[in-house]
């Protein structure tokens, strides 16, 4: 079994570290999806990061280990247990449901253009993890919060039980922050992957728009969303983001046509340990205190600051030249201090700043993105994701159909959870279908001729009762985590003691405990 072996702890173990232990036998890709799965079953009833386990990845790692047996290696993603977000389809025996009971059991009739590319680099699609419904695009913020789905539920952030968890590619993140997979795949509109990346202490790349194809993974603003890695380093995101890399078909995202390569670069080759050499990197303060919330006392802002200011002077001893400056659009009264050290007269300055400053700091560029969110082209994305679905899997055929099952559904928790972006969306663009639209789709760019016609299903068939909810994730583990109380299962306080380890996330660090939570007992 895989535990007899000597092998680094989950929540630190590398790609080329798993690559290096699968090619010399120490492991094998179907003895690290074991593992995996067991941790999921241990972790994920609190954290609520996976919503769906895929019942072949033991099979597909088996295949794997038996081509590498055979000398068959595909590249260094062969055989290696990855993540992605529930809105990317997979063609298999998962649910596609953005995070939506309403999609339960819908088959897609193609899978996402980057799924075909990751199983052809030989990754194991190990699961599908937990979201902000819709990609956030459902609700008004202030009647959900980040990380909900009526699916998946409330997930949890990986360093404290009430850790928000950031969204909305919450469950990637947090996935793995705590060494539920090797990587995993997000989407963003405007920080679903930077954020949860950040407040998770993981890596997560926004690709440049065009990139890495979107097909087949659901749209909440086409203009912007994009598909990215997150990893626990920068060098396992830059593996995985070559992988899912390329050109894809003009009829499934033509956007990747403007790619200026034929074929992706090894994007690892890129890093560099010198190449932040003469760079020049800004620190606006007053874009980032107003986010530092008046309610937290001064001793965890004490350690935010402390953190934020080691983060500066590693990226100083790597040659960086640090320039404090201040957003010029954005009040300039947080911004007239310079170096923020804590052991200075300045932090005062900066106590002051956070306690005058409102905790929904409204930013000038904000409107205009929140309005993005509105545009027609998500409706009209939602509604040609629906038209790729067989019709004899769902009676869904668009928005409105979505927000009748959603507002009747218990699990939706509306109206507590209320559908106001899709009624906006509805009342504004009552014809989503106009040739504004169908340019700034995905599939359909400007630049290129447009088509004759949307593609849409041949009829509607007639509307029959939701299937009944499935849920493949293995059981919870009744065990206790190792050194947990039973009240926190350990998770969260095992978290704390790896920041007093590392001392590099801005989160509080408390006393421990005995136990030393997500991090014990896998491989030891």
């Amino acid at each position: 079994m895989c535990n007899s072996h000597k092998i680094p702890s989950l929540l630190d173990i590398t790609i080329e570290e798993i690559g290096q232990l699968l090619q010399e036998r120490t492991t094998t890709s179907e003895e690290l999806v074991d593992v995996y799965l067991q941790r999921i079953s241990e972790v994920n009833d609190k954290l609520r990061a996976i919503n769906e386990i895929n019942p072949d990845a033991q099979a597909i790692a088996r295949e794997l280990d038996g081509e590498r047996a055979l000398g068959k290696v595909r590249g260094p993603l062969h055989g290696v247990p990855i993540l992605v977000k529930d809105v990317v389809a997979t063609k298999d025996k998962m649910n596609n449901t953005a995070g939506s009971v309403c999609l339960l059991e819908a088959r897609v009739l193609e899978e996402a253009s980057i799924i075909t590319k990751l199983r052809r680099a030989g990754a194991i699609i190990l699961g599908k993890t937990n979201l902000s419904e819709w990609a956030g695009f459902r609700s008004d913020f202030d009647t959900t919060s980040l990380g909900w789905s009526g699916y998946g539920g409330q997930g949890r952030g990986a360093y404290r039980e009430d850790q928000d968890p950031g969204g909305s590619s919450s469950g990637s993140a947090v996935a793995v922050s705590v060494g539920l997979a090797a990587a995993a795949a997000g989407t963003e509109t405007r920080g679903s992957i930077i954020i949860p990346a950040e407040w998770n202490n993981v890596v997560g790349v926004k690709p440049t728009l065009g990139l890495v194809s979107r097909h087949m993974a659901i749209a909440s603003c086409p203009r912007q969303d994009v598909v990215g890695p997150l990893a626990r380093t920068v060098k396992d995101a830059a593996y995985l983001l070559t992988a899912m890399a390329g050109k894809d078909t003009y009829e499934n995202d033509n956007a990747t046509l403007e790619q200026p390569f034929e074929s992706p670069p090894d994007y690892t080759k890129a890093l560099d340990r010198d190449a932040l050499q003469g760079a020049r990197i800004g620190v606006p303060w007053n874009g980032i205190l107003p986010d530092l919330h008046p309610a937290q006392s001064p001793e965890h802002l004490e350690v935010i600051l402390h953190r934020f200011n080691d983060s500066l002077a590693v990226l100083e001893a790597a040659g960086a030249t640090i320039v404090y400056t201040s957003f010029p659009c954005l009040p300039a009264k947080q911004g007239e201090h310079t170096h923020v050290n804590a052991q200075s007269s300045d932090q005062q300055i900066v106590n002051d700043d956070i306690a005058s400053a409102s905790p929904h700091t409204t930013y000038p560029w904000d409107d205009a993105n929140t309005s993005a969110y509105q545009d027609p082209n998500a409706l009209l994305a939602i509604n040609t994701y629906l038209s790729h679905l067989d019709p004899s899997s769902t009676p869904l055929r668009s928005l409105q159909d979505l927000a009748t099952c959603t507002t009747t559904h218990p699990l939706e928790q509306h109206p507590r959870r209320d559908i106001s972006q899709w009624t906006s969306a509805l009342s504004t663009h009552s014809s989503p279908t106009s040739a504004h639209a169908v340019d700034s789709l995905p599939i359909r760019p400007p630049r290129l001729r447009p088509r004759r016609h949307l593609r849409r299903p041949a009829n509607r068939h007639p509307r029959r009762p939701r299937p009944p909810l499935r849920v493949q994730l293995p059981p919870p583990s009744l065990r206790r985590l190792p050194g947990g109380d039973g009240a926190d299962g350990g998770v969260w306080r095992g978290r704390e003691r790896r920041v007093a380890e590392r001392t590099r996330s801005p989160v509080a660090v408390c006393d421990g405990g005995a136990g030393d939570g997500v991090r014990a007992g896998l491989f030891e």
